[in-house]
């Protein structure tokens, strides 16, 4: 009888976590993200039809059940770069894997507090395994800008837990930072912005627009400092912040739209895609949206 029940419980958990991945994914990219991809403009090579199909694909993986961390990674990457050719959603993976993970490894309430518990948990145990098929996954997603590196280097074959690995990653990466600070810009700074405009009733598209540009304005997108410079990334910042300040207050989306658009515009003559700020912006989105369809 034990034994049906965590099945059961198991079974819900994936349903549950297969629709909140994807319509995480789904609602980020029909948000307006100046310099990223989204409904209202294609960019960097890649369509909007690249993530609809990436988010379909890999809500599946992420949410299996019985497999690994790394195995969820890697299973994740492979079959989205199967289908779609090009590294659409790596960041993605790498932040809401561990989620689904936690999730599945404790029985209990879904809730903010214990998704985090479950976390903690969870990558303070991380094995060599994990490590390694973890790399194999970014190197087959073979994103821009990593270069070579005097340790842990992505092309090496790695020996140590993957913890280890992002604590010396987390220097020059925000989604390695993440693995050593508990996800803190996910809990603690993009969930209570999305449930503030969730609140204010101004749509699940809308927060993802506002999430996205508070990320923009207050952390240095790490993947637009390999791209370019971190003189780059913080002038980026430093634009954002202005666009944040109007679309917090704003309760009129259609009135800022403008401004968004022609920031967009200017990113992407530039080649500017500030990729961390928007898997940051699914993730959160993701922790979201796991407690609202339970609830």
């Amino acid at each position: 009888m034990a034994g049906n029940l965590v099945i059961k419980q198991n079974q819900e958990k994936q349903d549950l976590i297969r629709a909140a991945f994807k319509s995480a994914c789904i609602a980020e990219i029909k948000a307006l993200k100046p310099g990223n991809v989204h409904i209202f403009s294609n960019g960097h090579g890649m369509t909007v039809e690249d993530f609809m199909v990436s988010a379909k694909i890999s809500a599946e993986e992420i949410s299996a059940i019985g497999v690994s961390l790394g195995e969820r990674i890697f299973n994740s990457v492979s079959k989205t770069v199967e289908q779609v050719g090009c590294n659409t959603n790596l960041g993605i993976i790498l932040l809401c894997a561990p989620i689904s993970q936690a999730l599945f490894s404790k029985q209990g309430a879904i809730n903010i507090k214990n998704i985090q518990n479950s976390l903690n948990g969870l990558l303070a145990d991380l094995s060599v395994e994990d490590t390694k098929l973890t790399y194999k996954a970014i190197r087959l997603a073979s994103p821009g800008g990593l270069g070579k590196k005097d340790k842990y280097d992505i092309q090496q074959d790695p020996n140590t837990g993957l913890l280890k690995t992002m604590q010396h990653a987390e220097k020059y990466d925000r989604i390695a930072y993440q693995y050593t600070h508990k996800f803190k810009d996910i809990f603690n700074f993009g969930v209570p912005i999305i449930k503030k405009k969730l609140g204010e009733k101004l749509g699940l598209r809308w927060s993802a627009t506002v999430v996205y540009i508070a990320f923009l304005a207050h952390l240095i997108d790490t993947h637009i400092v390999r791209k370019f410079s971190e003189k780059t990334a913080i002038n980026v910042s430093k634009e954002a912040k202005i666009l944040e300040k109007l679309v917090r207050k704003t309760k009129k989306p259609e009135e800022i739209i403008p401004k968004l658009i022609k920031f967009d515009k200017k990113l992407k003559k530039n080649g500017i895609n500030p990729g961390t700020s928007a898997d940051l912006t699914v993730a959160s989105l993701f922790v979201t949206l796991l407690q609202e369809f339970k609830e």
